[in-house]
C-alpha cells in the first residue's frame, strides 16, 4: 500500500463543521491550503478501511482490542500554520464512548508529521477535556514517539499501567510543545485521516494559539491517536451504528438496505439475526439470517438486509433489529436497533445525479477537479448534473468566479479540491471515494448513485422574464410517487458556461507540472504533466453564478404533505440585472454569454440532507403563460410536440407545466390546470 500524504492549514478560531446528515451553517471564513498530494514510496501494513470507527484486535482471548477512529491510509497535515507561537503545547485527542465504560485502557498511541522538531511529548486520559495535558485524570511521558516515516505499526505507547473508562466515557490523547515557528513539523505538526471524518475524532487546542477545545474530526479527518482496551465482553454481542436510513422499491420487491455494526463481544462475528418491525403496526416479522465476513471485536462492518415492499403509494417507519448474533441471543448492552423509512413507490424514475466540485484557480492539485468533471459530463450526459464550484482564495491571488452564495456549503470541505455527490460524503472529484487511486475512480461513485432509486421526479423551465433578459423567471415541477408526509425542499442554481479570462486570476495553478514522472501515464492527467505550472486560455463550464436555497432547499417550495403522482410547482427569480460581477476581482463580470446559461432545480430531503434527484435546463427567451391548448392558430402554426417539465413526450395537455413546440420555431411554456 502507498502511503499518500495531504497538506492542509487550520487557522485558529476559524471554523465550521459539516454533521453526518445536513449542512451545518457559519458566519466565519476559513483559510484553506489545497489538497497537496505527494506521494511517498513507503510501504507499510494498516489495518483495512471500514466505517468510522476501525479496531485491530489484540488478543481475544484475554478481551483485549484496538478502538480507533483512523484506517492509516492517506493523511492530511494540520497545524495553525502562520498563526503558530512559539513554546505553545498542543493537546489532542479522541471520545472513547461509554459502551466501554468499566473497561481498561493499557496502550495509548499515536503518530506525528515529525517527532524530532518537538518536545515534551506525553499521554493523557481524562473523563473531561484537560485544560491541559497535566490537568488531564492521567499524563505521562510518551516513551515511544513515532513520525510519519516510521512504521509505528510495530509497537504502542505504553501509559504506564491502565486507565478505567469511567461512566460517561473519556477523552484519550497526547500532547507535545513547538519551539521553532520556523520549521514546517511546528506550523503542521499534526497528522490526521484525510478521508475519514468523524465526530469525536479529533479534539484538539492549544495553549495560545487556541484556548478552547473544538471537535475538528468531523471537518477535517480522525487523529492518529489509538487505545487498546482490555474487558469482560460477552460472548455475542453486537450494536449498530447507523442512526437511520432511507429505502424505496415498488410494490412486490424487496429492496436491500445497508446498516453498519459493531462487533461488541469477544467472539467474532460471521452471522447475524434480525428482524423487521412496522412502527405503525407494530408487526414484526420473523427473524432473518444475514453472514458476516468475520466481524472481529470492537470492529465495525456494514451488513445488508432486506425489507420487504408494502403497497404502493405508502411510506412508512421500519425499525431493523439485531437479535441475534452467531445464531445466539444479541446481548449487547447499547442500540441493537434503527430506525428508518421504507417508500413502496407507485413507479421508478430515473435518478440524475448532483456533482458539486470546489475547486479554485490559486490550487495547484485543482486541475483533476477540472478534468473530472469535464470527463464525467461527457460520459453520462444524461445521467449527471456537474456544478463547478469556486472558492474565494487559498493562496497568493483571488478566483474570479467565486460563488458567494454557495458559501455556507464551500466551507464544509476539508479542502481542494473536494466533491460532494448527491450532497453525501467528501470526496475527491478525480479519485472518489477510492483508497485505490486509480484514474478517474470517482465514476464508480456516480455509477453506485445513478442506481439508487429515487422516491420523486424533478422538472424544471427557465425563461428570460423580459426582452431585456435582466431577470430569469424559474419553474420547478416535483413529482413524488408515494403518499405521506414529507420534509423535502427545493433548491436551484444558475450555471454559467465558456467563461474564460485573460487576466493572471482566470490562470489555473498546476501542480502536475512538477509531477510528469508519476503522472504521465494516467489517461486523464498525463496533458496537465505537459502544460505550465500557470495554464492559461482554459474555458471553464458549469460554474455555480448564484444559488438560491442551496444549503436544504427553499423554506415552503414543497407541502409537508404529498400525494403519489400529483405534480407539485414551485418558482423563483434570479436577477442578473448587475451582469454578475465578480466577487473577487473588480471590473470583471460572469454574465459573459446569455445564451449560455443553465438553471439547475435540487430536490433536497431535508432529513437526511441529501439530494433525491435533479434536473437542468437553459434559459431561453420571454415566454407567454396561461395557454390550455392551442392546436392550430388562426395564421396557419401548428403544436408540433408536447412536453413535460422533466422532458417527458405527451400526447395530450396534462396538469402542470407544459412545454409546446410549435411549428413557427417557438417553444412556449404552458400552464395547465
Amino acid at each position: 500500500m502507498i502511503r499518500r500524504l495531504l497538506t492542509v492549514c487550520l487557522i485558529a478560531a476559524a471554523c465550521c463543521t459539516a454533521g453526518a446528515q445536513k449542512i451545518s451553517r457559519t458566519n466565519t471564513k476559513i483559510e484553506k491550503a489545497d489538497k497537496q498530494l505527494m506521494v511517498k514510496d513507503l510501504q507499510l501494513t494498516a489495518p483495512a478501511a471500514g466505517s468510522s470507527v476501525i479496531n485491530r484486535v489484540v488478543s481475544k482471548a484475554a478481551a483485549s482490542f484496538d478502538f480507533t477512529y483512523f484506517t492509516g491510509d492517506t493523511y492530511g497535515i494540520l497545524g495553525f500554520g502562520s498563526y503558530a507561537e512559539a513554546d505553545d503545547e498542543y493537546c489532542v485527542g479522541i471520545y472513547i464512548p461509554d459502551t466501554y465504560a468499566g473497561m481498561e485502557i493499557q496502550q495509548v498511541y499515536f503518530v506525528l508529521y515529525d517527532e524530532e522538531v518537538l518536545s515534551d511529548v506525553k499521554v493523557w486520559a481524562s473523563a473531561e477535556l484537560p485544560d491541559g495535558a497535566e490537568e488531564a485524570d492521567t499524563c505521562v511521558a510518551a516513551t515511544y514517539v513515532y513520525g510519519y516515516y516510521d512504521d509505528y505499526y510495530s509497537g504502542e505507547i505504553f501509559t504506564d499501567g491502565t486507565y478505567t473508562i469511567p461512566e460517561g466515557g473519556c477523552y484519550v490523547g497526547y500532547a507535545f510543545t513547538t519551539h521553532d515557528a520556523s520549521s514546517y513539523g511546528c506550523l503542521y505538526p499534526i497528522l490526521y485521516d484525510y478521508y475519514n471524518t468523524a465526530d469525536n475524532s479529533m479534539w484538539l487546542r492549544t495553549a495560545l494559539v487556541q484556548s478552547d477545545w473544538y471537535d475538528y474530526g468531523g471537518y477535517y479527518g480522525a487523529s492518529t491517536v489509538g487505545v487498546v482496551i482490555y474487558g469482560d465482553l460477552a460472548d455475542n454481542a453486537a450494536i449498530v451504528a447507523t442512526e437511520t436510513f432511507d429505502a424505496s422499491t415498488v410494490a412486490d420487491t424487496p429492496v436491500e438496505v445497508s446498516i453498519d455494526i459493531t462487533n461488541q463481544g469477544s467472539e467474532d462475528i460471521t452471522s447475524v439475526g434480525y428482524t423487521v418491525t412496522d412502527v405503525t403496526s407494530g408487526e414484526v416479522s420473523d427473524t432473518k439470517t444475514v453472514s458476516v465476513s468475520s466481524l472481529s471485536t470492537g470492529s465495525t462492518g456494514t451488513i445488508t438486509v432486506e425489507l420487504d415492499a408494502d403497497e404502493a403509494a405508502t411510506a412508512k417507519q421500519k425499525t431493523i433489529t439485531i437479535v441475534e448474533v452467531n445464531g445466539s441471543e444479541n446481548t449487547a448492552d447499547g442500540t441493537t436497533s434503527v430506525t428508518g423509512l421504507l417508500m413502496t413507490l407507485t413507479q421508478i424514475v430515473k435518478h440524475t445525479v448532483v456533482e458539486e466540485e470546489f475547486s479554485t484557480t490559486d490550487c495547484g492539485w485543482c486541475p483533476r477537479g477540472y478534468v473530472a468533471l469535464n470527463a464525467l459530463s461527457e460520459l453520462y450526459p444524461d445521467d449527471l448534473i456537474p456544478i463547478a464550484v469556486h472558492y474565494y482564495s487559498i493562496g497568493n491571488y483571488v478566483d474570479p468566479m467565486y460563488c458567494s452564495d454557495y458559501y455556507d456549503v464551500t466551507v464544509t470541505v476539508s479542502g481542494f479540491p473536494s466533491a460532494y455527490m448527491d450532497r453525501g460524503d467528501e470526496i475527491d472529484p478525480y479519485y472518489g471515494s477510492s483508497s485505490d487511486y486509480n484514474s478517474l475512480d470517482v465514476e464508480l461513485d456516480l455509477i453506485e448513485r445513478m442506481a439508487v432509486v429515487p422516491e420523486a421526479s424533478v422538472g424544471v423551465s427557465a425563461y428570460w422574464s423580459d426582452t431585456d433578459s435582466t431577470s430569469i423567471d424559474v419553474t420547478a415541477d416535483a413529482i413524488f410517487y408515494y403518499t405521506g408526509d414529507a420534509d423535502y425542499a427545493l433548491g436551484y442554481v444558475l450555471l454559467g458556461n465558456g467563461l474564460t479570462g485573460s487576466t493572471k486570476y482566470w490562470y489555473q495553478y498546476n501542480y502536475y507540472y512538477y509531477y510528469s514522472d508519476y503522472y504521465g501515464d494516467d489517461h486523464y492527467l498525463s496533458e496537465w504533466c505537459s502544460k505550465s505550472y500557470y495554464v492559461t486560455g482554459l474555458t471553464f463550464d458549469h460554474v455555480a453564478l448564484k444559488a438560491t436555497g442551496i444549503v436544504e432547499g427553499v423554506d415552503g417550495s414543497i407541502p409537508t404533505t404529498v400525494t403519489a403522482d400529483e405534480t407539485v410547482t414551485a418558482t423563483t427569480t434570479f436577477d442578473v440585472s448587475d451582469n454578475i460581477p465578480s466577487y473577487a476581482v473588480s471590473s470583471t463580470y460572469l454574465l459573459q454569454d446569455k445564451t449560455q446559461l443553465e438553471v439547475v432545480a435540487l430536490l433536497f430531503n431535508r432529513t437526511t440532507g441529501r439530494i433525491v434527484n435533479a434536473a437542468k435546463c437553459s434559459v431561453t427567451g420571454p415566454y407567454e403563460t396561461g395557454i390550455t391548448n392551442v392546436s392550430t392558430s388562426a395564421d396557419g402554426v401548428t403544436e408540433v410536440a408536447r412536453f413535460s417539465a422533466d422532458g417527458r413526450r405527451l400526447a395530450a395537455p396534462a396538469p402542470g407545466i407544459n412545454i409546446v413546440k410549435y411549428s413557427d420555431g417557438r417553444t412556449v411554456k404552458e400552464i395547465v390546470k
